[in-house]
């Protein structure tokens, strides 16, 4: 695990063959969400993508894209099929953040104090991993 330029925990991992910077944001309900820049990048332009409108943290309407992403590896898992979200995120905060969408699935300690981050294997197998 890093810490971004504010002191954010983060995450080094990999969407598809690509390397990626991760904020972990326990308080987002989703799985992963990218930067409109990061979306250009990793995801591709024949994705299927649904476009809405959320209410972010300044009262203003942001208008997104949501899709899948087919694969992404952060602390020695794979995700499959993760569900993505375009949206607004400070800079400091990398590609963007990955949150409860993922998290919940799997026991982990995050101290950000200490710099570490440890998910527990997912039931298929692996041994876990410390990111510090």
């Amino acid at each position: 695990m890093q810490k971004g330029a504010n002191g954010e925990p983060q995450l080094k991992g990999q969407i598809g063959s690509e390397q990626v910077t991760l904020t972990i944001d326990t308080g987002q309900e989703g799985s992963l969400a990218l930067q409109s820049s990061a979306w250009e990048q990793f995801v591709p332009a024949d994705s299927v993508t649904i476009t809405g409108q959320s209410l972010v943290g300044d009262n203003s309407v942001l208008t997104s894209r949501q899709t899948w992403i087919e694969s992404l590896e952060l602390a020695g898992e794979t995700f499959t099929k993760v569900a993505t979200s375009e949206r607004r995120v400070p800079e400091s905060w990398g590609h963007g953040s990955i949150g409860m969408g993922i998290l919940k699935n799997y026991p982990f300690i995050l101290n950000a104090r200490a710099g570490a981050f440890w998910i527990a294997p997912s039931t298929n197998g692996g041994d876990g991993d410390t990111c510090d």
